[in-house]
């Protein structure tokens, strides 16, 4: 099972890339493209390409996802889905600076029965729902917790041994100072263990 061995990001590029050429065979292989980014070189990978990076050196990067008026249908369905608020800025931000793709987000949403600000009210609401099931269940948790230690401590009260007077514990005969170790008289005049110095 290949999610097994998929443990580390090294793993695809050792185990698992290699395997999926081979299966692929030759058409797989010339429709993949491989090469090695030098730096101060720039890569742009077009939308929906699937992609790997494996770093050969220590690596900074910088990630930017493109729209334009090229790719703006297929951008503007994924974020109103998945970045709802986000899709909200950018609808308005639209409105101001390019009203033609404004347009073409509200025309799209027509089209699809979208509606961005019953979503948006939706999603918060399932929000709010999940976090009060959360905290109904941590108080439930806490409770349950705290009944056994007040059910034990009301049947102690029933029981007669809690009349008993308890005695105290018997203290424990002290060591001589220079068996002690840590921060006693034995650290202070250097005869503790090595472990006491810093």
């Amino acid at each position: 099972n290949w999610k097994e061995e998929d443990d580390e990001p090294i793993d695809w590029n050792v185990n698992l890339l290699p395997r999926i050429l081979e299966s692929g065979g030759p058409e797989l292989r010339s429709r993949m493209i491989q090469f090695i980014q030098r730096p101060g070189e720039t890569v742009f990978v077009p939308s929906d390409w699937h992609h790997g990076v494996l770093n050969l050196d220590t690596t900074i990067a910088v990630t930017q996802n493109f729209c334009s008026s090229g790719n703006f249908e297929c951008v503007w369905r994924y974020t109103r889905s998945g970045r709802r608020k986000m899709a909200r800025i950018f609808r308005e931000a639209l409105r101001e600076r390019r009203p033609e793709l404004a347009e073409l987000a509200d025309q799209l949403d027509r089209q699809d029965k979208f509606d961005l600000d019953v979503e948006i009210e939706q999603a918060d609401e399932r929000r709010r729902a999940r976090k009060a099931r959360k905290r109904a269940k941590k108080a439930e948790r806490a409770s349950s917790a705290a009944s056994p230690s007040r059910d034990r401590a009301a049947s102690d009260e029933a029981s007669p041994s809690a009349a008993a007077p308890k005695l105290p514990a018997a203290k424990p005969a002290r060591e001589p100072a220079s068996a002690m170790s840590g921060g006693g008289p034995a650290s202070e005049s250097g005869s503790g263990s090595a472990s006491d110095s810093d």
